[in-house]
């Protein structure tokens, strides 16, 4: 698209300067060249952000509309002052198909979302309106030669014609994006087909997939392209960085209960996607919501695996951060019910500082964990944050899956960690009809210490406490087997 009109301008350039018509040489020129510039360094790769694809987007486009708005001010609008009569009607058309033709080029070649092209297009329309504004406060009389010389009547077709391109640039934008979009989630990624969107977040969106070959079920995270410009280049190479982050995490465990990773890679277009084991269940907050608060011998059998998962975690160093019901997934593998696993490491911290690759990427406009489960040393911002932060938010898991209560009712997510801080917790006990056991009572508020040196010191000791404490005829893979066929039959 530059290089077309990096060659339109050489045309319109030549042209000018044979019939003198251009009102400042030089700096058209200096457009052209410009214009040669910017398609060589876009050729070369000069550009690879979105960000500075959308500046150079911007820089051309404006700079184009700028002097076309100069060029009508000077040669077109004051000439109607002078009375030049049928030139000077004859330069205005064509001054408007130029800014026509400009819309339309927009709407063609840049790919984009309606609500951008919208914004950018309607005022490059509007440049002549508002040329022809300036002029009259500077020029009282042009209004009254305007109407003498039959001006305003012979430019009202070529402005409506302005306006629909303005339309056909932006619905035309719409309906690219549309197609460009499908084309992007039919596609093959590598040996994967993705078949259906089955969950959307701040890190991207989750697909079904399938193995081309092995004709295997897979879900499959990925961030388009498009959604990296957001926030500008840091933001862009953040996402990044912990996408990557949550793929070498994932693949590094070996738990069971932690989800398993098949590939991750990049698109030719820049996409990032990791492929992982497809679970047939549902997640803990799921699960409260639909079936309500779940017994206290489930809620002990559940939350020991999670512990499997994250004991095999903290013993590399790596910290979860964000666990939540949303991100422990119950589920039927094979012929075990009830199975656990653990999403989502995209916000797991080493506590290893000193390692480049897991270094903290927290930044100004990133959430780093969930308000309802965040620990005091978390929402402090405090260096302590080790694995009795996982165990504390496990905690809260613990507390939902009994209640289905946060462990903090509120109405913000500001008050609700500052009562995570201050603010000692109910016993589960006692806000459900269910009878809690006191032992289990007693872990869930132990979890939910203040000082992480009063809560479990590790998943494990938290694993084993929890195992103490069910009773004989405690929930098990019969219940759970039961349950399943009672409620989601295969």
């Amino acid at each position: 698209m530059v290089f077309i009109f990096f060659v339109a301008g050489i045309i319109f350039l030549i042209r000018d300067l044979l019939d003198q018509s251009s009102v400042w040489p030089v700096i058209e020129i200096a457009l052209v060249v410009g214009l040669g510039i910017s398609a060589a360094l876009l050729w070369i790769g000069k550009f690879c952000t979105l960000t500075q694809l959308r500046f150079v987007e911007l820089a051309i486009f404006g700079s184009i509309a700028a002097y076309l708005a100069a060029h009508d001010y000077h040669l077109v609008y004051l000439e109607v002052i002078q009375d030049n009569g049928g030139l000077v009607l004859g330069r205005s058309v064509h001054a408007l198909l130029h800014y026509a033709v400009l819309v339309a080029a927009y709407g063609i070649f840049i790919p984009n979302t309606w609500q951008r092209s919208a914004a950018l297009t309607v005022p490059m329309a509007l440049t002549p309106l508002g040329t022809g504004f300036l002029l009259n406060v500077r020029h009282p009389e042009f209004l009254e030669v305007a109407s003498e010389v039959g001006f305003i009547a012979k430019i009202t077709d070529p402005m409506l014609l302005l306006m629909v391109s303005v339309v056909i640039a932006v619905y035309g934008t719409h309906v690219i994006h549309q197609v460009r979009s499908e084309a992007f989630d039919t596609r093959n990624m590598g040996f994967y087909q993705l078949k259906e969107r089955i969950g959307a977040g701040g890190m991207g969106e989750v697909w079904l997939a399938e193995h081309r070959l092995l004709t295997r079920p897979a879900a499959m995270k990925l961030i388009r392209p498009d959604r990296l410009g957001n926030g500008g280049d840091e933001r862009a190479h953040h996402l990044v960085r912990r996408f990557e982050r949550e793929a070498q995490a994932t693949a590094s465990l070996r738990s069971p209960h932690t989800v398993e990773l098949y590939d991750f890679g990049v698109t030719a277009d820049g996409a990032f996607y990791y492929v992982m084991e497809y679970l047939d269940g549902l997640d803990l907050d799921t699960l409260v919501k639909t079936h309500g608060p779940i017994s206290p011998d489930r809620t002990s059998y559940l939350l020991r695996q999670a512990c499997l998962s994250l004991g095999d975690a903290h013993s590399q160093g790596l910290i979860h951060r964000d666990i939540k019901p949303g991100n422990i997934y119950v589920c039927r593998m094979g012929l075990n019910y009830d199975f656990i696993k653990v999403l989502d490491f995209g916000l797991v911290k080493s506590e290893n500082s000193g390692d480049e690759l897991t270094k903290d990427l927290t930044m100004e406009g990133v959430t780093t964990g969930t308000p309802a489960y965040m620990a005091p040393e978390m929402v402090l911002g405090k260096e302590q944050v080790d694995a009795r932060t996982d165990l504390y938010a496990l905690g809260a898991v613990a507390y939902w899956l009994v209640t289905g209560q946060l462990v903090f009712e509120q109405d913000t997510p500001m008050a609700m960690v500052v009562d995570h801080v201050k603010t000692e917790p109910i016993p589960p006990s006692q806000r459900t009809e269910l009878e809690i056991p006191e032992s289990l009572d007693r872990i869930i508020l132990k979890c939910l210490a203040k000082d992480p040196a009063q809560r479990f010191q590790s998943a494990m000791e938290l694993e084993a406490e929890l195992a103490a404490s069910s009773g004989p005829n405690g929930w098990d893979a019969k219940n759970a087997e039961k349950w399943w066929q009672l409620h989601r039959p295969s």
